[in-house]
């Protein structure tokens, strides 16, 4: 059929064709977005044409008004879904319009609107039933209905509402037409409509105490089958007057009986006895009929006396009948009755049935458990899983266990013993992976935990897998625990008994998580356990539990009795320093305030484990108290110490500084400490160890204390002051000769050289000491030294001794001064006569050439002349000086014997050798006689 949009325009229509096109247009245009644009306008203009003219809606426009309405009532959302045009929002604006069109036909035209409203219902023909979107004729019958009504202020379908009831007074709307109408309403009866228009036409009908007109054995067929209790009543009459004087259909008598009172069955069954003809096949057709009837009314849930009597009559006499009934359909009428016909009728097609239908069956039970079930259960539950095969897998499983029914958990379950336990852990773990607190979740939860069949799986696969239990998460145990038997409880119970036994800082957060009666029950009862045990022995675990206190104080003071009641050694102490000062913590102070309420020994154990790791002295130095930090320093060597002064923060130092200072106090240190540390000062001076030592008071005072002179090694001019402020302290150090004193005389810097020198002259000066600074070389030593000997009384044995000592100092420089001290006080050291003798066995060949020159120029006459010239006249290649003074001397005196003189004309050294000639000639012309040479 093709769109027509020339119906607007041409409206209203002058020949009977065009009126005729517009209805075909009307009755069979399609609900598509060109279409109903055209339907719809032309709709438009009939309504406003009807409303305005209403003695023009006859004929062939009121066939026009009437196909309008038969359409737009029976068009459904679902036809329209997919389409754009029109949307479910304008259908149902059309369906209002439309009733609002024939209800003013009811207000103000009643012949015009008893005819559309027939013409409306007639339409309905052929149809089992009106569908709730049938808004303009299910008004027609519950417009002032309490029963019905329509949701959605009458935008959305007429439902039904249970808990109303509707009194005497008419339901439907325009009552009065209808009741003036009564031949319309006995056509309507006659014809095939559904049961709500046979309902609808009856009680007008009774209300206006009218009679029926005759109707077929097939229509009050229907009657009984209707499930109304109008229509029923109206079958059981005219039916019973049909058996009076004629014979039914075995169809008929079946509803009959059904239907009827007890009085009126006993008078059918005497009646239907006097009938030749019900044989065999008419009685068979009776028992179908009837069984039929009676399934239908269980299928919609009607399990009323009458029904169960039905039932029991056909078990009775027709036995067969019942066992081709389809159970499966109305099952949950058949196991939620209370009465043993319905539940034999059951049991008999569960034995019959496929595995399929097992959860059609278990689910019929209803969701709720009760007590009157739990019997016949038992029974099918056998029964339905012996329909399952071994080795079932999870998929078979599952819709099972998933169910918020417990019988149908239960059934699920008991399937389980039919499955690998691997599959088992599958399904558990759905049940701890999110929480069961809410929603159907919650139900199966339960359902898992109280059914007898789940409890005995769980405790199947927790003996296949105990472990698994840890796995529940907190809410979902909590849940188990409140909720479960003493039998799911125990096992629960015993689990974390056992794991906290074997791991107890591990599962000590899952023990806190359980419920407060059971878990200070678990704890008390593996408290004893650990008396020989050491347990804290994992810090991750201990850090964990430190970290959770936070939320759950429990956790300490849990801490503090397994730390009380095990065996805690220095590892274990190690182990809680560990976790509570190496990683972040929030509860730290919390923490440790909990520690500081230990038993002494444990403390102690704590304490002593300290001193080995300094660095957590340094980093949390406030958490400790002054007692462990003073004990952690005894225990501690002084690099340790120093490593803590120098790497403290600001806020740490602040803690730990008097302890510090006090540790050293008590412990003196050593040169080589405040060595490093004046080191320190001068290679690192912005290092906190320099301010926080030598610029404290209390340190200062104990470095001027030290009394060791090798601090005098240290010699950096910064550090000038400081040592010389520690020389004048310790001036008991630096006694009289002393190689400290020394020491100091000779020190790098200025300072301390000039305080050694003060207190050399205020000690004294000996010769030794003034030898020593002369040989120091270092100019202002020597010439103190110089200044010292030059100042001693002349004549003296201080001058004599001064000389001799200098004479013979391996530093030449201190050799020559001697020289120059002997010839500036020669007048004095001149007179004795020990001293040439003595000089004269020296070797420096300066102080050879002063003892030959004072022979030469002195005249000396002395035994050991000879001898001292002889040996400088030997020295090969040195001593040049001294050999020209004593060969001066010779050549005036000749006074060398000829062996010497022949030795050393017979040398290599060819001007030594001619100066020995000469000589031996001198003495040969003499006339000295000299052996072993000839003068020729």
């Amino acid at each position: 059929m093709q769109n027509q949009p020339e119906l607007l325009e041409q409206f209203p229509y002058s020949t009977d064709a065009q009126w005729f096109n517009a209805l075909q247009f009307v009755r069979k245009a399609m609900f598509v977005e060109d279409f109903w644009q055209t339907f719809k306008g032309l709709y438009k203009k009939v309504e406003q044409y009807v409303i305005a003219s209403p003695e023009a809606c006859t004929g062939s426009v009121q066939k026009l008004v009437s196909a309008f309405i038969e359409r737009i009532d029976a068009a459904t959302s679902q036809e329209i879904k997919y389409q754009r045009f029109p949307t479910v929002a304008t259908l149902g604006y059309m369906k209002r319009r439309a009733r609002r069109l024939l209800n003013h036909f009811g207000k103000n035209n009643p012949d015009v609107y008893i005819t559309l409203a027939k013409s409306l219902l007639v339409a309905q023909e052929g149809k089992t039933a009106i569908h709730a979107e049938q808004w303009i004729c299910l008004d027609l019958f519950w417009a002032n209905s309490t029963r019905y009504a329509q949701t959605g202020f009458g935008h959305n379908n007429y439902s039904l509402k249970k808990d109303k009831f509707q009194l005497k007074n008419a339901e439907e709307r325009f009552s009065e037409i209808w009741e003036n109408n009564l031949q319309v309403l006995h056509e309507l009866l006659q014809k095939d409509l559904p049961t709500q228009v046979s309902e609808f036409v009856v009680k007008i009908l009774e209300r206006k105490q009218s009679n029926l007109p005759a109707l077929s054995e097939k229509k009050l067929g229907t009657f009984f089958q209707s499930g109304s209790v109008w229509l029923q009543r109206v079958a059981v009459r005219m039916a019973y007057e049909k058996l009076t004087f004629q014979n039914i259909s075995p169809e008929l008598y079946a509803g009959l009986v059904l239907f009827a009172s007890p009085a009126l069955q006993q008078k059918v069954t005497e009646i239907n006895k006097k009938r030749a003809q019900n044989n065999k096949d008419w009685e068979h057709q009776f028992a179908s009929s009837l069984r039929d009837t009676v399934i239908g009314l269980l299928e919609g849930g009607n399990n009323s006396r009458r029904v169960i009597n039905a039932l029991t009559y056909l078990n009775d006499k027709y036995p067969t009948t019942l066992k081709k009934i389809d159970a499966l359909a109305m099952a949950p009428a058949l196991l939620q009755s209370k009465h043993k016909i319905l539940q034999d009728i059951a049991f008999i097609s569960i034995q019959n049935a496929k595995k399929e239908d097992a959860m059609t069956w278990i689910s019929a039970l209803g969701t709720e458990r009760n007590p009157a079930k739990d019997v016949f259960y038992d029974k099918i539950r056998v029964t339905l899983a012996g329909k399952f095969n071994k080795n079932l897998n999870r998929n078979d499983v599952r819709p099972f266990i998933f169910n918020t029914s417990y019988y149908v958990a239960d059934f699920g379950w008991h399937l389980t013993s039919k499955m690998q336990e691997w599959y088992m852990y599958q399904l558990w773990s759905k049940f701890t992976q999110g929480s069961a607190m809410y929603g159907k979740k919650r139900e199966m939860f339960m359902n898992a935990i109280t059914s007898p069949s789940g409890i005995a799986a769980f405790k199947r696969y927790y003996n296949y897998s105990g472990y698994f239990v840890g796995y529940f998460r907190n809410e979902n145990l909590t849940f188990v625990l409140t909720y479960a038997g003493k039998e799911m409880v125990d096992i629960f119970k015993k689990y974390h008994k056992d794991q906290f036994i074997n791991y107890p800082i591990y599962n000590l957060s899952s023990l806190a998580n359980l419920p407060a009666d059971l878990r200070d029950e678990i704890f008390a009862e593996c408290l004893p356990t650990y008396q020989n045990k050491e347990i804290f022995d994992y810090v991750w675990y201990i850090r964990s539990i430190f970290q959770q206190s936070t939320t759950n104080p429990w956790l300490l003071e849990a801490i503090k009795q397994l730390i009380e009641n095990s065996k805690f050694t220095k590892g274990c102490a190690y182990h809680i320093f560990d976790a509570l000062l190496n990683y972040d913590q929030s509860n730290r102070q919390t923490v440790f305030a909990m520690l500081l309420t230990l038993s002494q020994s444990k403390q102690d154990a704590l304490q002593e484990i300290l001193a080995s790791y300094p660095s957590w002295l340094v980093g949390h130095a406030s958490l400790f108290p002054v007692s462990w930090r003073e004990r952690a320093l005894q225990n501690l060597n002084i690099e340790a110490v120093i490593n803590i002064v120098r790497d403290s923060d600001a806020t740490q130092w602040d803690v730990l500084k008097d302890s510090v200072y006090a540790f050293l106090r008590n412990n003196p240190q050593p040169s080589s400490f405040w060595k490093d540390i004046l080191e320190m000062a001068i290679n690192m001076p912005e290092s906190p160890l320099v301010a926080r030592i030598l610029e404290n008071a209390d340190c200062k005072k104990m470095f001027l204390q030290l009394e060791d002179a090798s601090i005098l090694e240290i010699a950096q001019p910064e550090l000038e002051d400081l040592l010389s402020e520690w020389a004048t302290a310790n001036v008991t150090l630096f006694a009289m000769g002393s190689p400290e004193l020394f020491r100091l005389c000779i020190h790098k810097l200025p300072k301390l050289r000039q305080a050694g020198y003060t207190l050399a002259k205020q000690h004294g000066i000996t010769i030794s000491f003034g030898l020593r600074l002369m040989e120091s070389d270092l100019p202002e030593a020597v010439g103190e030294a110089q200044a010292f000997f030059n100042s001693l009384p002349t004549q003296s044995d201080t001058e004599w001794e001064s000389l001799l000592g200098m004479i013979d100092s391996p530093n030449r420089q201190v050799r020559i001064f001697a020289l120059a001290y002997w010839k500036g006080r020669a007048e004095h050291l001149g007179m004795r006569p020990q001293l040439l003798p003595f000089l004269s066995e020296h070797a420096d060949q300066a102080v050879q050439e002063a003892v030959a020159r004072e022979i030469k120029d002195k005249k000396v006459q002395n035994p050991f002349v000879q001898r001292f010239e002889k040996e400088v006249l030997r020295q090969k290649n040195k001593a040049r000086k001294a050999k020209d003074v004593v060969k001066a001397h010779i050549e005036e005196t000749l006074e060398i014997d000829a062996n010497t003189l022949i030795e050393l004309a017979q040398s290599a050294n060819k001007r030594e050798a001619e100066w020995a000639i000469v000589q031996l000639t001198k003495k040969a012309l003499a006339g000295e006689d000299t052996a072993g040479f000839v003068l020729q």
